[in-house]
Formats: C-alpha cells, sequence, structure tokens
C-alpha cells in the first residue's frame, strides 16, 4: 500500500525491462503498472497498460500474463459498468486460463466472473461460475482461505436466488472455518449476508440477532487494529527517543573530550 515507493520501484523496472527488450520482461511490467492504477483506482487509466501488457506477452507467447492481462480489463469494465465490453473480454480470458493456467488461476477467473454476473443480478448463472471456482480450488486443496470466500460468494448467489436453507447451511460452515482460523475479517461480511438471507425468509428476529453480531465483530475488530496502529506508533516513538537520547549523550562525552 505504499504506492509512492511502489511507483518508484516500478520505474526502474521499467527501465531495466526496456533495457533488456525482451517483450516478456515489458509486458509483465506494462502488467504491474495496471495493478498499480487499479489499487490506486483509476479504473479507466489501468485498461491502458493492462492492454500493452497483452500485446507485449502475445509478442514473447506468454499466454497466461496475455490471460491475466485481459482479465483485469474485463474486471475493469465491470467496475466500469460497461458490461457487454467486459465480458467480451472475460470470453477471451476464460479459454486461456483453461488452457495454460493451473487450477489457482482457473478458480479466480471463476469467481471474478461469478462476482461480475451476481452484479448484474444474474444469480443463476454466478451459481454455476462459483460452483466451478470451488471445485477447482478444492482440487488442489490446502487453501481454506480462497475455499470460504468462494463458499460465501456462492451462499449469497443462493440467496438471491430465494433458496435459503441452502445459502444458510453454506454461510454456516463459513462460520465454522472463519473462526477455526481466526478469520474475523471475513466471518464480518458472513454476519452481514446471513442477516439477510433471514430478512429474505421473513425471519427478522434472526436477521437483527446478526445485524447485531455483525456489527459488533466489525466494531470489535477495527478497534483492536486501531489500537495496535496506536501502540505502534507508541514503540515508535519511546524508539526515537531513546535515540534522541544516545545522540545527546555522546554529543556531551564529545564536548567533555575537547
Amino acid at each position: 500500500q505504499n504506492f509512492a515507493e511502489a511507483a518508484h520501484y516500478l520505474l526502474e523496472a521499467e527501465r531495466i525491462a526496456a533495457a533488456s527488450g525482451n517483450p516478456g520482461w515489458q509486458g509483465w511490467v506494462a502488467h504491474c503498472r495496471g495493478v498499480l492504477s487499479l489499487n490506486l483506482k483509476n479504473y479507466e487509466e489501468a485498461i491502458v497498460p493492462y492492454r500493452e501488457a497483452a500485446r507485449l506477452c502475445g509478442q514473447a507467447r506468454d499466454s497466461l500474463c496475455v490471460a491475466e492481462s485481459l482479465e483485469q480489463i474485463g474486471a475493469l469494465y465491470g467496475n466500469l459498468d460497461s458490461f457487454e465490453k467486459a465480458h467480451y473480454y472475460y470470453d477471451l480470458t476464460l479459454p486461456l486460463i483453461e488452457k495454460y493456467g493451473n487450477k489457482v488461476n482457473l478458480a479466480t477467473t471463476l469467481n471474478n466472473l461469478g462476482n461480475l454476473l451476481s452484479f448484474q443480478d444474474r444469480p443463476a448463472e454466478a451459481a454455476q461460475h462459483y460452483e466451478r471456482a470451488l471445485a477447482a480450488i478444492r482440487e488442489v486443496g490446502g487453501n481454506k482461505y480462497r475455499e470460504v470466500i468462494y463458499l460465501g460468494n456462492l451462499a449469497d448467489a443462493f440467496r438471491q436466488l430465494r433458496r435459503f436453507d441452502t445459502a444458510l447451511a453454506m454461510l454456516d460452515e463459513c462460520t465454522h472455518i472463519n473462526l477455526e482460523n481466526n478469520w474475523l475479517h471475513n466471518q464480518i461480511s458472513i454476519y452481514g449476508s446471513i442477516s439477510e438471507t433471514y430478512a429474505g425468509a421473513g425471519n427478522f428476529r434472526s436477521s437483527l440477532e446478526f445485524l447485531k453480531r455483525y456489527h459488533a465483530l466489525r466494531d470489535s475488530v477495527i478497534g483492536i487494529e486501531a489500537q495496535e496502529k496506536i501502540s505502534d506508533l507508541e514503540h515508535k516513538y519511546v524508539v526515537q527517543q531513546k535515540e534522541l537520547e544516545l545522540q545527546k549523550s555522546r554529543l556531551a562525552l564529545g564536548v567533555a573530550r575537547h
């Protein structure tokens, strides 16, 4: 999240890649330029380096780089509500990911495409992609964190489809995994989803209960993070003061010797 320093290293990477004349290096650096613009939420601006990345990586015959760059363009158009263009790029991406990517790459792409469809209020299609993403990540194994995210997204699609019992069963599984691993940030949104699901089912008492849990956990996690930041700043202040005292002592010692 240190964007200024990231930009500094990216400029150095661009210089090295340009000097190399290697289109593959240049393509991945352009991809990283897109990542930086994306993190800065400059969505329209980010499309340009991702397109350049796809072009250069195509020259280098790096199909995975091409696929990941095209996918990001699709996601950016989704953020800009240009859904026809978004699906055009996902249609280009998915065959490349299926052929050249690994199961984790495939799961990520399918989940992102599911998110796009869910945002368009197309939950039945979104659910199909979430299910494929879950199957792919479970096939790899050892990545419960991603699995619980995809499972939560699938549950939300079933909530939109008014399959409330199925959604609640999935959200209960998410809750068990999150609490077992102390993934409290994940659990905040899960409590929110449970509350929405109960509300959709007409069980407003349970909806209110989980809404309270949502707010309590969110406030607790934010409070813990704020306290950790304060403690870190206090620690840095103490260290800085000790360094100043040490410098004063050295200065005084130097004066005394003269």
